[in-house]
């Protein structure tokens, strides 16, 4: 039941619609990631794919951080603000492990778009660059490096206890509210990592790949407008043609919104960052409900990402139908993600 106190930041209708929302994101997000996970686990085959290893790390990234900021939502279900209502002892690990788990998660897709474009646009040297020995050890790295640039959050963040009309407990950093300039350089370098570089190189390569794939030559379009009314006696050749351009479109269309989503989620809650660590002060039209609602926007990507990029592969479809229907193939086929702009078909 709500038990909204007198100082509740938000209504107990939004409480209510916000909590329930972020419950069914919750719940979805972690089975949906657990379910990648276990598809790509499952089958020795799908390991050997170098993308499959990257979607496999991103489900782990995902699932966790998706499971570690219940901290964050599940007080507004229950007291109607962000007090902190678990033990003092969490406050620090939770904050820490929440940061690294999302920051991971955008490296990843990072990681995910480079891969994308040697594959396609250079894939003479795939083999060599992205090799399974090169993305697995680039994930360790990963992983690695981004659990100890976020070590601040461990050593810094601490419950504090605020009295008055009714006490509540916070965990919050005091050096973020204090301005202290390590701590803003600290975050203005997170920010680079965690947002604007993978922003800038999913955007710059993905539209170099779109480029590739959708305007290869002038003729395209008209090809296959020509192409798709074809009668029924066309050849071989061009119906293969007519299936080529519709997948590179579709690998397009896909890349579009790989772009959109990833950009729609994350630029709110970082423009807001931004802005309070510029001036000092959130955004004066910035409510709490607002703020709340971002948020879920960030957990809901960290909930979906898998489908992004799972959903464009016949073979991963056929995998899931596998695993949902409990039966077995002796011999399934690795899924296949276009290594060139000339095989591209193979991923839808």
């Amino acid at each position: 039941m709500m038990k909204n106190s007198a100082t509740s930041a938000v209504s107990t209708e939004f409480s209510v619609f916000f909590g329930c929302t972020l419950t069914v994101i919750t719940i979805i997000g972690t089975l949906v990631n657990l379910f990648v996970i276990i598809a790509v686990l499952g089958d020795r085959k799908m390991r050997q794919s170098s993308m499959n290893i990257l979607l496999l790390s991103l489900a782990v990234a995902d699932m966790l951080y998706v499971i570690s900021f219940v901290y964050a939502w599940l007080p507004i279900l229950i007291y109607g603000n962000g007090t902190w209502m678990f033990p003092d002892i969490l406050c620090a690990p939770v904050r820490y492990l929440s940061s690294a788990f999302l920051t991971v998660s955008t490296v990843t897709y990072m990681t995910i778009c480079i891969e994308r474009y040697i594959a396609l646009i250079h894939p003479l040297k795939a083999t060599r660059l992205c090799s399974r020995k090169n993305v697995i050890i680039t994930i360790i790295l990963t992983w690695t490096i981004i659990l100890l640039f976020d070590l601040p959050y461990f050593f810094l963040y601490e419950t504090v206890t605020y009295f008055g009309q009714s006490t509540a407990s916070y965990c919050i950093n005091p050096y973020s509210y204090e301005g202290h300039l390590y701590w803003l350089i600290y975050k203005w370098v997170e920010f680079a990592i965690s947002y604007a570089i993978p922003c800038v190189v999913s955007v710059v390569l993905y539209a170099i790949i779109c480029r590739n794939l959708w305007f290869r030559d002038d003729t395209i379009h008209n090809d296959f407008s020509r192409m798709s009314t074809s009668n029924e006696n066309s050849n071989d050749t061009s119906r293969t043609e007519v299936d080529n351009i519709s997948a590179r479109r579709n690998v397009v269309k896909m890349l579009i919104v790989c772009v959109i989503v990833f950009n729609t989620a994350y630029t709110p809650m970082v423009s807001i960052l931004v802005y309070q660590t510029i001036w000092k002060q959130k955004p004066s039209i910035l409510t709490f409900e607002t703020f709340l609602v971002v948020v879920s926007l960030v957990i809901g990507i960290s909930a979906f990402n898998p489908f992004l990029y799972t959903l464009f592969s016949k073979t991963f479809r056929k995998r899931a139908n596998e695993i949902i229907t409990c039966s077995e193939s002796r011999r399934f086929p690795t899924t296949t993600y276009p290594t060139s702009v000339k095989t591209v078909s193979s991923s839808v």
